[in-house]
This record gives structure tokens, C-alpha cells and sequence, in this order.
């Protein structure tokens, strides 16, 4: 909870006009994880983010409506769906890429180590979350 609640603040404090890049903060972490790797399924994605499908299809409807990403059947598996970035979704995830983390570090105050080691912690606090083995 005490996370959820810092997430809107440092949002609005940072600085980052997400609305002006036509994405809002998960469709920016939905970009960033597609930029990782040229094409992924939407499970891949879901996995990566941590989100359902009936949250994540909107969020895929309105980056594509948007034109920055494609969904295509996978040829082997047409229940399958892949997902991949257009060259706008690459270069928006790019620009952003550039810019969000220093404007983290600008509103939070913190130097990048601090924010490292924050995010690794983070990140060991959601794998135990969703994993009670993985402690």
C-alpha cells in the first residue's frame, strides 16, 4: 500500500509529462519491457509487468491505436499474439529511456546508487510477494 500511494506523487513531482508523449506510466513501463526484446507475447509482456490480461489488452488496444506498437498472430500459433514495437514506439521508448530515470533522481533526490539498490530491493520484496519460495 505505502507504495502505491508514493507511485502518484513521485509521478507528479518528477516532472515527466507522460500525457504529452501520449502514454501514461503503464503504457511507459509497457513500452520500456517491449524495447527489451524485438518481439514478445502478450503473456511475456503480462509476466513482465505483472498484469493480467484483462488489464493489459486495453493498455496493448490504446499503445497500438496510438501507433506505437503491433500485434500480430504468431505464424506456428495463431492463438498466439506477438507484440512489437513501431519505429515511433522506439523512439518514444528511447526518449523516455533517457529521460525518466533522471527525472526520478530529481524529484526524489536520491544518486543513482541509492536508486539501485532501492529498485533491487524492490524487486526481491515483489518476487517474495509473489513467490513465498523464492525467500
Amino acid at each position: 500500500m505505502i507504495l502505491s500511494e508514493k507511485g502518484v506523487p513521485l509521478r507528479r513531482r518528477s516532472g515527466v509529462p507522460f500525457e504529452r508523449r501520449l502514454t501514461t506510466y503503464p503504457q511507459y513501463l509497457a513500452l520500456v519491457a517491449l524495447s527489451s526484446k524485438e518481439s514478445q507475447t502478450v503473456s511475456e509482456l503480462g509476466e513482465r509487468l505483472h498484469l493480467e490480461s484483462n488489464t493489459l489488452t486495453p493498455l496493448i488496444k490504446r499503445l497500438e491505436a496510438a501507433g506505437l506498437v503491433t500485434r500480430t498472430r504468431d505464424k506456428q500459433d495463431e492463438r498466439v499474439v506477438r507484440l512489437g514495437l513501431t519505429s515511433a514506439g522506439s523512439d518514444l521508448a528511447k526518449t523516455a529511456l533517457g529521460c525518466v530515470p533522471a527525472e526520478v533522481l530529481k524529484a526524489t533526490g536520491m544518486d543513482e546508487a541509492a536508486l539501485k539498490t532501492l529498485n533491487s530491493n524492490l524487486a526481491k520484496l515483489g518476487a517474495a510477494l509473489r513467490d513465498p519460495a523464492a525467500r
